[in-house]
């Protein structure tokens, strides 16, 4: 196929794995760069993924931790590096406050986790003052969605953003209020049955319509596309 190197990044455990990536992404700064990090729980898929575009387009490693407790292999990463801070998020319920306290020992941290999934991710959208003029969004309860758009989202520089089938979340809406004047484009991930028009109209209702002057007169452009 024309691949001439294959290199496998792979630990014992899913706790071991990132650290390994993290060398790699870490290794690409600037060696005057103080890096940061995500802390996300191992134990379930919406937590890290959900903030998988917003790492991408920061260049932070995303960790992992179990809801009790720190790994090694999270520890030993953490212990090796200076870092300028650790961003503990997804859902309250997935990361205990004794490890929230914990990680306090290996740098600043800044506490993201939300009560839902909805609020912790906006919680790192507002804080990072990520304000893209592109977003994804994806279904939050699945991982298919988050997993694919990934790569899009990067390369686009999109803010993921994460719903329910049917509607969108306050914390949703009100991020995207905020950046309404930024938004010109949005990524609607999968069909109707993933999410619903009614998720497409109000995510369109958010986007600023593109004027075009063709012939003398002014058209209204497309504002947003949807990946079946």
């Amino acid at each position: 196929m024309g691949i001439q190197d294959i290199e496998r990044i792979a630990g014992a455990t899913r706790y071991d794995t990132p650290p390994i990536i993290g060398e790699r992404v870490l290794s690409h700064l600037n060696p005057n760069t103080v890096p940061s990090v995500f802390i996300a729980s191992g134990e379930n898929f919406e937590d890290s993924l959900s903030v998988a575009s917003a790492a991408a387009d920061m260049s932070f490693p995303i960790l992992l931790v179990k809801s009790d407790s720190i790994p090694e292999a999270t520890k030993n990463f953490l212990q090796k590096y200076d870092l300028g801070t650790i961003y503990v998020v997804g859902k309250q319920s997935s990361i205990s406050d004794s490890v929230v306290e914990e990680l306090k020992n290996y740098g600043p941290v800044e506490d993201k986790r939300g009560t839902t999934r909805y609020q912790a991710h906006t919680n790192v959208l507002y804080d990072l003052k990520l304000k893209p003029t592109s977003v994804t969004v994806a279904h939050g309860w699945t991982f298919q969605g988050m997993l694919a758009s990934g790569t899009l989202a990067a390369l686009t520089n999109s803010a993921t953003l994460i719903t329910n089938s049917q509607s969108l979340s306050d914390d949703v809406k009100y991020y995207l209020l905020n950046i309404q004047d930024e938004l010109d484009y949005a990524y609607i991930i999968g069909g109707t049955d993933t999410l619903s028009t009614s998720v497409e109209n109000e995510v369109d209702s958010y986007i600023k319509p593109w004027p075009q002057f063709r012939d003398g007169k002014k058209e209204i452009l497309p504002k947003l596309r949807s990946l079946n």
